[in-house]
């Protein structure tokens, strides 16, 4: 531990247990799984709650929205024409992940095709899928930014690239009504999916990503900053693993705090 600072230890173990405390009422929900960060600083212990990481977790679906909308809004909100699209696919009974697959493929290929390559200046989209026992539906959403293209211009290409789909809609949004709708919809999957697909959905989504940007918004993401430590405002966390808190738990024990 920090020889300089005396008061270190007592204040870590005053901290541990402290977090463990609070920790007692935080209420339960995708998962009880929790991970000990200590302050490479001055020591404080953080107990992070970890979700389950479910793709049809509405809980963590929520919090990876909140995250993303925290990384894209300052950058969307620079949009000049934003417009929504949804692009959907016709019911699938089954193949969900060859679906996912082919509607990001089916994507890439109107973007690039004339006028869109030129029209649609740069964006944000997201795959979402459906199933409440009628079968897979599987669309997209996307914020755009582009100049006026007609949904018949959208719809004949659609149809084109993916013989047998031609339903997507287009219209003026707010940029940042715009990437709530993308993102934020994220949480309300639970309701999207019926509990006896939900085992299929996390099996096909496995690895796969669902949100993505192109043109100038390709990287623009701004960077997340890491948790805050309260107590001195540094960023230099260590895990649970890390030797330093071996010797924060050996100093509890010794001293009869553990």
């Amino acid at each position: 531990m920090n020889e300089k600072d005396p008061s270190l230890d007592s204040h870590v173990i005053s901290s541990h247990f402290m977090t463990i405390d609070l920790l007692k009422n935080v209420p339960k929900k995708c998962s009880d799984k929790v991970v000990a960060l200590v302050c490479g600083h001055c020591g404080y212990v953080y107990y992070a709650k970890i979700g389950c990481g479910k793709r049809s977790c509405p809980v963590c679906n929520r919090k990876w929205a909140f995250k993303l909308v925290g990384r894209y809004a300052k950058v969307v909100s620079k949009m000049v024409n934003p417009k929504l699209i949804t692009l959907t696919l016709r019911n699938c009974p089954k193949h969900l992940r060859a679906e996912v697959l082919r509607i990001r493929k089916c994507w890439r290929k109107l973007i690039r095709r004339k006028p869109f390559v030129f029209s649609f200046r740069g964006g944000i989209y997201r795959i979402e899928c459906k199933n409440i026992g009628h079968g897979w539906n599987v669309h997209l959403h996307c914020l755009v930014d582009s100049v006026y293209v007609s949904q018949k211009q959208i719809s004949d290409a659609w149809y084109d690239i993916t013989k047998d789909s031609f339903i997507v809609d287009i219209r003026k949004v707010n940029s940042v009504f715009g990437v709530g709708y993308v993102l934020k919809d994220m949480g309300k999957v639970d309701r999207l999916i019926s509990p006896e697909y939900r085992a299929e959905y996390d099996s096909a989504m496995r690895g796969l990503h669902l949100v993505d940007t192109f043109g100038y918004l390709y990287g623009s993401a701004v960077p997340l900053f890491h948790y805050l430590c309260p107590d001195c405002g540094s960023y230099a966390w260590v895990s649970a693993f890390d030797s330093l808190f071996e010797d924060v738990y050996e100093f509890a024990q010794s001293n009869g705090y553990g």
